[in-house]
């Protein structure tokens, strides 16, 4: 079996081109060293190195060798340092999944966050539909999840749950940029673009702002985002939730408050099948600490 004092050796000499080098490399003598080399070569049943006056060069094999010697020694310090990580963090990659309301800005956030709290970190985002997220929760397929609503019984180590508004989205050029907010009444003919009435008939608290919504769809978009791109569009206004709203900027539209209240319920939970590391704990903290910054500002009760 090899030992790593004939490799060190080894390997010292190659760069080297010297055995005397190698042993005040290697904190020996220089005879140890040529022993270790020579029991090498017999192990292996080759030569490593072209013996002769100077400088000692590698034979063609030895080269060979020692190239599959420094993959190994690169092997090494990866394993150390995915040790270091999992030390410090408990797993190497934390595991969040979210629906896309969340996952657009409101994870990738709270993962700059916690590297800001913690240190570096490595993580896998994922973008699913909620009832998916909750599954992969059970599962403990991901560490973090994001979904509308937990479903009773559902077996999480913990969760916290938040009921925020949505807000009407619109160009700042729109006639109606300058009202304080908007309602039922202000859409008129407006060219309104829909998510749905099932979305609406879901989460408005008042039935006939749901039918007055749910009739108002000149386009419509099965998601937030897509919905504000057809404002930036000039396709019209459009209802959106109030994670995604925080990105309109971007399109260059602005947001008002609408009354009654259309609510946007969203969870965030941290899986209860293995025991939670550092990272998974610092994300789930980030997350709840924003989410808590955003119900101040856009909460029902307003």
């Amino acid at each position: 079996m090899l030992n790593s004092r004939q490799l060190e050796a080894f390997a010292a000499t190659a760069r080297t081109g010297s055995m005397t080098a190698a042993a005040r490399i290697i904190g020996s003598s220089q005879p140890s060293v040529s022993r270790f080399i020579a029991d090498l070569e017999g192990q292996l049943a080759m030569a490593l190195f072209e013996r002769g006056k100077g400088r000692l060069r590698l034979t063609e094999e030895g080269t060979q060798f020692f190239a599959e010697l420094e993959r190994y020694y690169d092997g090494q310090q990866e394993l150390l340092r995915r040790a270091d990580e999992i030390r410090r963090f408990g797993t190497g990659e934390v595991r969040i999944a979210g629906l896309p309301a969340a996952a657009y800005s409101l994870i990738p956030q709270a993962i700059a966050a916690a590297v800001r709290c913690i240190g570096d970190m490595r993580t896998a985002v994922q973008m699913r539909s909620s009832g998916r997220v909750t599954e992969f929760l059970e599962s403990g397929r991901i560490d973090v999840g994001v979904v509308n609503e937990l479903e009773p019984g559902t077996s999480v180590r913990r969760a916290r749950a938040f009921n925020l508004a949505c807000v009407m989205v619109l160009r700042p050029d729109h006639p109606l940029a300058s009202r304080a907010w908007l309602e039922p009444g202000d859409l008129g003919d407006e060219r309104f673009i829909s998510l749905g009435a099932d979305f609406y008939m879901k989460h408005c608290t008042d039935p006939a702002t749901a039918d007055v919504l749910a009739r108002a769809g000149y386009h419509s978009a099965n998601l937030t985002l897509p919905a504000c791109g057809q404002v930036a569009a000039g396709l019209g206004i459009a209802l959106a939730d109030p994670l995604t709203a925080r990105m309109v900027g971007t399109f260059g539209l602005i947001t008002l408050p609408f009354h009654p209240v259309v609510s946007y319920p969203i969870a965030i939970a941290e899986s209860g099948v293995s025991r939670a590391s550092r990272s998974a704990t610092a994300i789930y903290n980030a997350l709840e600490e924003s989410l808590s910054d955003i119900a101040r500002t856009v909460s029902p009760t307003q």
